[in-house]
């Protein structure tokens, strides 16, 4: 056999050996690419629920902050409602005292955690349903070295989400 009657190529067994390696790497790299788009999804999915959870404590706490007056608890449809008057006012950009109260209420056959904004004196109402991620609110109250229903200045809010519970202690300077 001389030089150039030999033939160059691959033969039918090397060239499925090299596809089958070949699927086993596409396969890998899918996979991975595959866990690594469902990890950033999972974490803007977290990251914005965080958001959500940060920016309804941060309103809560500030209408507590500037709150004049007392809190009272009221029921509506069997859930509890907080009110206290508090010069936080949404609507007039905290120029006026305003009413407000938090509650949960269904809304097109959601729960949605509610703010409620109302001025006696000008009568106009503000109610915005702040989010749906939160199935439920609580309200305690620190009295005597503990927390009962018994309403007194210092509050703790425990909110119940489908997957966590948030509660954070709030008082009002006045």
């Amino acid at each position: 056999m001389s030089f150039i009657d030999r033939r160059f190529g691959f033969t039918l067994i090397e060239i499925l050996i090299a596809v089958f390696l070949s699927s086993i790497i596409m396969l890998g790299l899918y996979e991975l690419f595959n866990s690594v788009l469902n990890a950033r999804v999972f974490s803007e999915t977290r990251q914005d629920k965080t958001e959500i959870i940060y920016k309804v404590v941060s309103l809560m706490q500030k209408d507590i902050r500037c709150k004049v007056g007392d809190f009272y608890i009221t029921y509506r449809d069997g859930r509890k409602v907080l009110s206290f008057d508090t010069t936080n006012s949404l609507f007039y950009g905290g120029s006026l005292i305003v009413n407000v109260s938090y509650y949960t209420d269904e809304i097109d056959g959601r729960v949605y955690l509610v703010r409620e904004e109302k001025n006696d004196v000008l009568k106009e109402d503000l109610v915005i349903p702040l989010t749906d991620y939160f199935k439920s609110v609580n309200f305690k109250f620190y009295y005597a070295g503990e927390w009962t229903d018994r309403v007194s200045p210092i509050v703790k809010i425990i909110l119940t989400a489908k997957d966590r519970k948030v509660s954070f202690v709030a008082r009002g300077i006045i």
